[in-house]
């Protein structure tokens, strides 16, 4: 264990309780260097940050602070040094890069049929869908069909059964089999499933708008209206059901979903597209102002460590401040609200990312037009703007955003690597001659905007498309766009079969309308769907 640990044992008495007065915020420019320098809380500033540093000196440092806190009044720094441990702690968890573990294949459940019927339905029933689905795979359509018939029939719940075959059969979509088909079995395995109300959600979902692309308006709103959303950050149902009640005249039910958007969904991609529809503004608090707490009245001792933020950003100490800001967003005591917006602005944009959503759509009282901009940082916008090759860099801010969080480092279960996620495999194909440090972010940005120019030129700029093959592939995109004959492209983002990448497209174009309207005043929403 390294001596600077001992620190706080020695240093408790010497510590001072300082905090500010509550105002709406404190000063949060950086000094010049040599303004910072002449500043009376930089040489411990420097030695905070230095003992935060791999390499140090700690005893030269030690008596740097040992003098520094001995003084009177010291710096609200002195507080803050209890922390160290915790500090160096969530350090080194920042810095480890994650290395996937290899995933564990399925074991698939495969049906048996004795004269057209399955004979181990009773074990099928009781499997997980993945398995289901892997166990279906070797099996032809009207095998498919005849497990679709005997689970249509159920009188029980075979909600795993009736979904996994639907999933599979609409591999024969639109020729082979027919949407109402897929809707019923959907609704079957949506109406048993109520156990895990997400899924049952998801299910039910997806039944209404197969409903609704059969223009069968009367039973998707049948389906849609038995939904009680559980995911506030997806408005899909609400959404389908008031194009379902707009299309059997049906005003007041218009006005109770538009109004279930509004108010459970207000930063969904479907309020959006519904609000430009409606020729309504999707959050009308955007304009406004609003001041924040800059201390805290329920946890008054963490104030001397917020005041040692607001020093070391004003110092320019960014990875330190960065780090202090991050273990006190993860403290077990919740600060306020209001507090934890004020504290984000001094972080780097993956705390923000990762804090601000829940705040703001749980506490819509706190949200403004500046709120609004701390949830889709521009930190990264100089390096974008460089390496666009003609892309919009907002929109590649938007994928960053929704892919890695703005953490440089991130690395998935799938190894794809870094800002922008990239996968080595695909850099390969795309750059056979060189390999490339995928979490250096430049690196990753320039990569990333050549791949969504490619994409965007094989995809006639089809945004929707674009953002589909950018998770899942260009060759699935293609079947997709096949798949489900549609020139209602809202409807197809929602057919898609995979549910990551229906709310990925729908949660980077979200992202991208709210880049743009706060950082280019653009509002309007149209021009991001053909």
């Amino acid at each position: 264990m390294r001596q600077f640990f001992l620190i706080p044992l020695y240093l408790l008495g010497l510590l001072a309780c300082s905090s500010q007065p509550l105002s709406s915020r404190s000063q949060t420019s950086t000094l010049s260097t040599g303004e910072a320098q002449n500043d009376p809380d930089y040489t411990l500033a420097e030695a905070f940050d230095s003992l935060l540093k791999e390499g140090t000196d700690s005893k030269s440092l030690l008596t740097i602070i040992r003098n520094e806190c001995h003084k009177p009044n010291p710096s609200s720094l002195c507080s803050t040094l209890k922390r160290i441990k915790s500090l160096k702690t969530l350090q080194a968890q920042k810095s480890t890069v994650y290395h996937p573990a290899g995933i564990k294949p399925l074991v698939p459940t495969q049906p048996s049929f004795i004269k057209n019927r399955v004979s181990n339905w009773t074990s099928l029933r009781k499997a997980p869908v993945p398995n289901i689905l892997k166990g279906l795979l070797p099996l032809n359509r009207e095998q498919l069909l005849q497990i679709a018939n005997q689970a249509r029939q159920e009188k029980k719940c075979p909600n795993n059964i009736a979904v996994a075959t639907a999933a599979t059969l609409e591999d024969y979509l639109p020729e082979e089999v027919t949407f109402e088909l897929l809707a019923s079995l959907y609704e079957k395995g949506g109406s048993c499933t109520k156990n895990n109300p997400t899924d049952r959600e998801h299910f039910l979902t997806r039944a209404g708008i197969f409903y609704y692309l059969t223009k069968n308006f009367k039973d998707a709103v049948a389906v849609l209206s038995k939904i009680n959303p559980t995911d506030a950050y997806s408005g899909r149902a609400a959404y389908w059901l008031y194009r379902s009640k707009k299309q059997i005249g049906d005003s007041d039910g218009v006005n109770r979903a538009l109004n279930r958007l509004r108010m459970n969904h207000k930063f969904s991609f479907h309020n959006l597209v519904a609000s430009h529809q409606e020729n309504r503004e999707p959050i009308p608090e955007f304009n406004r102002n609003l001041s924040f707490l800059n201390r805290s009245m329920k946890f008054k001792h963490f104030n001397n460590d917020i005041q040692s933020v607001e020093t070391l950003h004003r110092l320019g100490f960014a990875e330190s401040r960065n780090l202090v800001v991050d273990l006190l967003l993860t403290q077990p005591q919740t600060l306020e609200p209001s507090l934890r917006i004020y504290l984000s602005q001094f972080g780097d944009d993956h705390a923000k990312v990762i804090q601000l959503p829940g705040i703001l759509m749980f506490h819509t009282e706190l949200i403004s037009k500046e709120s609004i901009e701390l949830n889709y940082p521009n930190s990264f916008f100089p390096l974008v703007k460089n390496n666009v090759h003609g892309i919009n860099p907002y929109l590649l801010l938007a994928i960053a955003r929704r892919e890695s969080s703005f953490n440089p480092k991130a690395v998935s279960p799938a190894n794809a690597q870094g800002l922008l996620q990239l996968n080595p495999e695909t850099v390969k194909t795309l750059h056979p001659e060189q390999a490339y440090d995928l979490l250096l972010p430049e690196t990753n940005i320039a990569i990333a905007a050549g791949y969504v120019n490619k994409i965007m030129s094989e995809m006639d700029g089809n945004l929707p498309s674009v953002l589909a093959s950018y998770n899942a592939g260009e060759a699935q995109v293609k079947t997709w766009r096949k798949r489900y004959p549609t020139q209602d492209w809202i409807l197809w983002i929602d057919l898609i079969p995979y549910r990551e990448t229906r709310d990925y497209v729908a949660n980077v174009l979200n992202s991208y309308h709210w880049y743009r309207k706060t950082y280019e005043n653009i509002s309007d929403f149209g021009d991001l769907i053909p």
